[in-house]
Formats: structure tokens, sequence, C-alpha cells
């Protein structure tokens, strides 16, 4: 006699996908076109979609019993959507069952991610840096590395301003990395688990404290509620119902890499807001323009006290932002203005750390681009 599986309760997680379907529309129009904001939010879904399925295909596989994704709508910036999650009843049959269902996820969702991250960055422009409200993103490595394949070193005073394709990738590349840390009911909490057996948990509640150590002491406070919504919900992992199941050697290779990636994938410091005006110098000519961008920029057609900037044209470290305008406020004259401040140097965040263990380019881009000490701007 065959089981019978109970039917599939659609109506609320349909509800949910189509209204987050209509929180990340809206948020996409900050880029000032419906034709943009259609770019974000297909791309957006599309890779939440992929992440979400490989998890619940796995399932069906497995027999483990699951809901279909409950996506998250927030309507508001600057994304649109914390995700979705997925409720499984239950135990997990064995190792390879947790293992498999763990990681299809961000394998799944990581192949449109890294489509929309090449073709997003192809289509962003370099600009100078806006000199009134903006949503900087930091770069995690991956998303360095392809932006100095596709457009080289970032020449001071100008940055990276983003396609909608790109900010969608940006999402998906943090999003997956955040799901691959090794605690709890996260991806990274199934494959930790599958990988170490029942030693897990006492190796995810040293991480965690580890983790919350750093950035506690490097200031790190854009990471704080992740942390305290992982320990609210639990740093350690369930057993399986045969923690004795091997993976072999393939899986164990695969999933290792795959946990690796959080090193290249995640931004130590996400998103802040630049609400800060600085000096402008104005450019008259073009070819003044194209010799910043080489560093062999003249005097003519600048007015200030002095065209020697003494900026650095390294390529940009981890702390270079990535720049979108923040709803509401004018943007910035792209023909004619070069924010080129000299005041202060900007204060430490643990960046630094990240940058040195990772990259071994310590905030190269800020040696002489440094912000300005005029009152924020009132948005």
């Amino acid at each position: 006699m065959r089981e019978t599986r109970p039917p599939i309760a659609w109506k609320r997680p349909l509800i949910l996908y189509l209204l987050t379907w209509g929180t990340t529309t809206f948020v996409g129009l900050t880029f000032g076109s419906i034709g943009a904001a259609l770019t974000y939010s297909v791309s957006l879904m599309l890779i939440l979609s992929c992440h979400e399925l490989g998890h619940y295909f796995q399932t069906r596989r497995y027999c483990v019993p699951a809901s279909l994704p409950h996506f998250i709508p927030i309507p508001m910036e600057p994304f649109g959507t914390f995700g979705a999650i997925i409720f499984m009843g239950g135990r997990i049959p064995n190792m390879r069952a947790l293992f498999d269902i763990g990681i299809s996820g961000p394998l799944a969702g990581l192949i449109p991610t890294l489509v929309c991250c090449y073709f997003g960055i192809k289509w962003s422009h370099v600009g100078p840096i806006p000199h009134n409200g903006t949503l900087v993103f930091g770069e995690s490595l991956l998303f360095q590395w392809i932006i100095g394949l596709l457009h080289g070193p970032i020449p001071p005073g100008m940055d990276l301003m983003m396609h909608p394709l790109a900010l969608s990738a940006w999402v998906g590349l943090f999003i997956t990395s955040l799901n691959l840390m090794p605690f709890g009911q996260l991806d990274g909490g199934h494959l930790f688990y599958a990988l170490v057996g029942p030693d897990a948990p006492r190796w995810a509640r040293r991480l965690f404290w580890t983790a919350f150590a750093l950035v506690v002491w490097y200031q790190l406070w854009t990471l704080l509620p992740m942390l305290l919504l992982i320990a609210f919900l639990g740093t350690t992992h369930p057993p399986t119902r045969n923690d004795k199941a091997s993976l072999g050697v393939c899986r164990r290779l695969l999933g290792w890499a795959t946990l690796a990636f959080v090193f290249i994938g995640f931004t130590p410091n996400p998103i802040r807001v630049d609400l800060e005006q600085a000096p402008i110098q104005y450019v008259a000519h073009e070819d003044t323009v194209e010799g910043l961008r080489d560093g062999t920029a003249t005097g003519n057609g600048t007015s200030g006290p002095s065209a020697d900037t003494g900026l650095s044209t390294d390529t940009p470290s981890l702390s270079s932002p990535r720049r979108l305008p923040l709803a509401g406020l004018p943007s910035p004259d792209i023909l004619g203005a070069i924010q080129i401040s000299r005041s202060r140097p900007p204060t430490g965040t643990g960046l630094e750390l990240y940058a040195s263990l990772f990259s071994r380019r310590v905030n190269r881009r800020l040696d002489g681009l440094c912000l300005p000490t005029t009152q924020p701007a009132s948005i």
C-alpha cells in the first residue's frame, strides 16, 4: 500500500511570492524607470527562486516533509526582500540527504548570480562619486575581481555606478554567502553538520563566538543584527536519523569548497549611507577627465588652488564602495563634476584586516581620497 503525501499548501506561498515581485519592482524604481525596475526585480527573483527550488526539489527527492518557499516581501530600500524560507518537518533521514538538501540551494542560485554579476558589472559605468546622499555597497573579493577584469583600476574620485543587474547580483552574492555561514539551520549549517558530524555543534558554537568577538572588536555593526538573529534561532544543528552514512570523497570536496566561498563572496561591511557633501573641483575639458583616469591630468581646465591632487590610481581595495543614488535626491553632474576631497581620513571599520588577509591591498583607493569635513546633508 503506497503512502499518500499530504496536499501542498500553496496559497500563502503564492501570495507572498507575488508580493515579493511587487516590492522588488517598487524598490527597483529608484533606478528611475520601469524598465530598470523590472530588470532588477526579474533578475533578483530568478536568483532567489533558483536557490529555493534547489532546496525544495531535494526535499521531495528524499521524501522530507517541506513547505513551498515562503518569500519575505519588504517594501523598502535597499533590496525589497529578505529572501525566503522553507519549513521542514521531521528529521532528515541521513547525512547524504542533509548534504544534498543543504548544498543544492546555493549551487542552483549561484549560476544565475554569476551570470548577472558579469553582465551587470559590464553594463555598469564608472562615474564621479556623487556629492549627495548615496547608498554605498561594500565589495566582496569576487565582486572586486570582476570589476577589475571588466573596468580595470577605478581612478580616484570616481566609482562604479551600478546597473540594476549588478545590484541584483550583489544581493544574490550577499544572501548566498550569508546562508553559507556554518550555523544552525542555515545552508552552511546543514553542510557543516554533514561534513563534521556530531562534533559540529561544538565547533559551531566556537565559530559563532569568534565571529561575534570580531564584529564587536572591529565595529562591524551592520553584521550584529544578523549574528543576533542566528543566536536567537540557534547555532547548533539537530542530528539526522543516521549520522553514520558516508558522504564520499566527491561530496566532501564539493562541500568544503562551497563553504569556502564565504571568503570571496561575503562583504564584511555591506551597506552604509553616505550623506556627506564634499568640496568639488569642476573639470571643464574632457581630456582632463581622461587624464584623471590614466594619472596624467594637468591643471588645464580645473578650478581650485592646485591641479596636483596627489591621489593614487591603484586598484580599489575591499573598502572601496559601489554606489546607488538614493530615491528623491538629485543625481550628480556626471559630465562636469569630479568629487575630490582632501580633508580628514576615513575612520577605520575593520575592513583593513579583511583586505590584508585575503587581498593584501589595504585601503589603497582611500590613500589619497579622504572624506570631507562638511556637515551631513539633510534628506
